[in-house]
């Protein structure tokens, strides 16, 4: 049995190696995206107007759809105080002459939110290496390599999948048999570098495995949850648990857009002070897909689960759900762990190091394996 499970473990890596050596390198740079984005486009992100009262969402909209009007906004970050230019996301709207959508070169607009002024505009994940590309790139390569949805985030699911199979045959093979288990198991956990260099690298490959396997199956879990969320995650879940996203009314059929932003975002602050919950709105969002609104009010600390968000209909005017991931049901509250986990926010800027370090041992041991692989075959 022992022989048969080095040999899935062998050949599943070196199935997935590219795919898991582009994961973990990509990884470690996205692990911090927000501040390479801004320290590579500083005239994208940076304003003068640091500290002042921002201008209301409604308006910064009304801004950004005055300038084009091909477009409508679709998300839009809400803040009192400006300290960084907002990223607003824009789609294209029906021609009414021809009842096709525009065709329009830019989905992400950069406003300074004090002056209304627009900074920049932008195709997310557009390829590849200016500057204002690049980390977008590197997220999409990272997300579904580059491939349109659903299929690039179906590979990368299953890659996934195939990695926490991996990781658990490879903490099995690890594991000493006979007596003395604990003295021989500590000899896995080390790297004796007098050693031959096939032995070396054998010890490396384990090593970095072991001290590295918690963090690198909680990547493998998390990834495989969002990139096969409505094949798998979303699922398994609503056998155990009332899930909020799963449960939010499509009202594709009602009139779109009946309610506009600003009534949506009342009707979402409304709702939150009658129920006495967090009433700071930090973005809004529209979903052409299903037509209604989802407004996130202000971010419980507990974990960096993410924010409370209010579903409102935009056909209907009315509030269709509430998910709460710090206080609500198991399946929101495990929904709303997997990007935290997954990105290292959970803990804060030590989280982000610790991801992009998993990342980087990740692609080590790729590298590691493939080569113990490719010495012994072509020796």
């Amino acid at each position: 049995m022992r022989t048969s499970l080095v040999k899935l473990h062998r050949y599943l890596g070196l199935g997935m190696a590219l795919f898991l050596l582009c994961a973990g390198l990509t990884g470690s740079v996205i692990a911090f995206q927000d501040r390479l984005e801004i320290w590579l486009n500083p005239e994208l992100f940076e304003i003068d107007e640091v500290g002042e009262p921002s201008l209301s969402a409604t308006e910064l909209v009304a801004r950004i759809e005055a300038s084009d009007p091909r477009i409508r906004v679709n998300y839009q970050p809400i803040v009192s105080a400006a300290t960084y230019a907002l990223v607003s996301y824009v789609e294209p709207r029906h021609n009414p002459v021809t009842g096709e959508l525009y065709d329009i070169d830019y989905d992400e607009v950069f406003i300074n939110p004090v002056t209304g002024e627009i900074k920049g505009k932008r195709m997310w994940g557009e390829c590849c290496f200016e500057r204002k590309n690049l980390i977008p790139f590197i997220y999409k390569l990272h997300n579904r390599l580059l491939l349109p949805k659903p299929l690039g985030s179906r590979i990368m699911g299953m890659v996934a999948l195939l990695w926490v199979l991996m990781s658990l045959v490879g903490l099995y093979l690890t594991l000493p048999r006979g007596n003395q288990f604990l003295k021989k198991w500590k000899r896995a956990w080390t790297v004796q570098w007098r050693n031959p260099w096939k032995i070396k690298f054998l010890q490396l490959h384990k090593s970095i495995g072991l001290w590295c396997w918690l963090l690198m199956l909680s990547s493998a879990v998390t990834g495989l949850s969002m990139n096969l969320e409505d094949e798998l995650f979303n699922p398994l879940v609503k056998t155990v648990s009332s899930y909020s996203k799963t449960d939010v009314v499509d009202e594709a059929s009602l009139p779109a857009n009946a309610v506009d932003f600003s009534s949506a975002l009342e009707i979402a602050v409304e709702y939150a002070e009658r129920n006495q919950l967090a009433v700071l709105p930090s973005v809004i969002k529209y979903s052409t897909s299903t037509n209604h609104y989802r407004v996130n009010l202000a971010e419980p600390s507990t974990l960096g689960l993410g924010p409370i968000t209010v579903y409102v209909g935009a056909g209907s005017g009315q509030v269709l759900a509430v998910a709460d991931p710090a206080g609500d049901t198991a399946g929101d509250f495990v929904a709303a762990l997997r990007l935290p986990l997954h990105s290292g926010r959970v803990a804060g800027t030590a989280g982000s190091v610790l991801v992009a370090l998993t990342g980087l041992m990740t692609a080590l041991m790729v590298i590691v394996g493939v080569s113990m692989w490719f010495r012994r075959r072509f020796r």
